[in-house]
């Protein structure tokens, strides 16, 4: 995917406008102040799935890259509370629907199904002393063990 669409995909799902909006009814911005907190989600969604994900500083560093006009920690750390939590389940059910309602891009006989059936199957390695009773492919004892998802 090229940065031009991740970027369009971006406002699409989470307008800036949109979530300042939400941020002022919900009551996270009271008043118009350095703090921004479309920058801010935006911030904790990029910053999801790192190493660092669910860590406050980690998410105010990428707030700050991100353009986010630097605050003093307080009063990022502020804004984490209940407003904000039903702000962030709205932008999921938000997302949520957005890719929903996406085109399935299966081609032929695949594009019909709703429900899958995915199997996956792994080989565990034993003890050598197993190996009589259960023997592997080599000079060892081994089992495999087959998920369906």
């Amino acid at each position: 995917m090229r940065s031009d669409h991740v970027q369009e995909l971006f406002e699409s799902i989470l307008p800036f406008d949109y979530i300042e909006e939400r941020a002022v009814a919900l009551g996270i911005q009271k008043r118009n102040r350095l703090f921004a907190p479309a920058r801010m989600v935006l911030s904790r969604v990029l910053n999801g799935g790192t190493a660092e994900s669910g860590r406050l500083a980690a998410a105010m560093r990428e707030y700050v890259r991100g353009g986010g006009t630097e605050v003093v920690r307080g009063a990022f750390y502020q804004g984490f509370d209940e407003e904000l939590l039903a702000l962030m389940e709205e932008l999921v059910t938000r997302a949520q629907t957005h890719v929903l309602a996406m085109p399935k891009s299966l081609p032929g006989v695949l594009a019909g199904p709703t429900d899958w059936r995915a199997v996956d199957s792994s080989t565990v390695k034993l003890p050598k002393a197993l190996a009589e009773v259960y023997p592997g492919a080599g000079a060892y004892a081994a089992l495999k063990v087959h998920a369906e998802i």
